[in-house]
């Protein structure tokens, strides 16, 4: 996240100079950072995963930018962008229609506490129940796992629902282990074998 923070256009464009899959952005990424990502990778046709702010949702919308494949951002940030409680599974729709009326993404991915993930696609919304989440998520910062997860199976799989339990499963052993690491994908497939979670 430090380095994020950091960024400038020119480490961007010598990153996207390279084969790059996808490009994931951290929250913490300067809003003029987070608009020229999206400009420069949508001209290269790699898509971009945002874990979002208020402050790069904001700037998103003014540069109407273009290309996004999933916004993910915790509860607080979406309903402080909007101004629309997601106390339940009606808000939290609402929530997604209003941030889809002001930034295009194939996907909206709200954080809800400890409570799971709620995934809009413009049609259709799913929950993908918390793998047992404690309030350590929010003590211990493991989101940067969750989302690396989350972007990384769907670049694979292309299956968003899959993506979030496989992003769910890898948060969760990150904090039991307390590894700020993405866990490999048998040791996910493992976990959710031994504790019966379809994926």
């Amino acid at each position: 996240r430090a380095a994020a923070s950091k960024l400038c256009t020119q480490d961007v464009d010598t990153a996207l100079e390279g084969a790059a899959d996808m490009v994931l952005v951290l929250k913490n990424t300067s809003a003029p950072i987070c608009v020229h990502i999206a400009q420069r990778a949508s001209s290269l046709g790699i898509p971009v995963f945002f874990e979002a702010s208020c402050e790069g949702l904001s700037a998103l919308e003014e540069a109407s930018a273009q290309g996004i494949e999933f916004i993910y951002a915790d509860s607080d940030t979406f309903e402080n962008y909007t101004g629309i409680h997601t106390r339940d599974v009606e808000h939290c729709l609402k929530c997604c229609l209003a941030v889809e009326q002001k930034v295009k993404s194939h996907f909206y991915i709200i954080r809800i506490k400890n409570r799971g993930l709620f995934v809009y696609d413009g049609k259709f919304y799913n929950i993908v129940s918390a793998t047992d989440l404690s309030e350590a998520y929010v003590k211990c910062g493991f989101a940067d796992i969750e989302v690396a997860a989350l972007a990384s199976e769907y670049l694979v799989s292309e299956d968003i629902v899959r993506s979030c339990r496989v992003a769910e499963i890898a948060d969760k052993i990150a904090r039991q282990s307390a590894t700020v690491r993405i866990p490999s994908r048998e040791i996910i497939e493992n976990f959710a074998l031994e504790n019966d979670i379809d994926l």
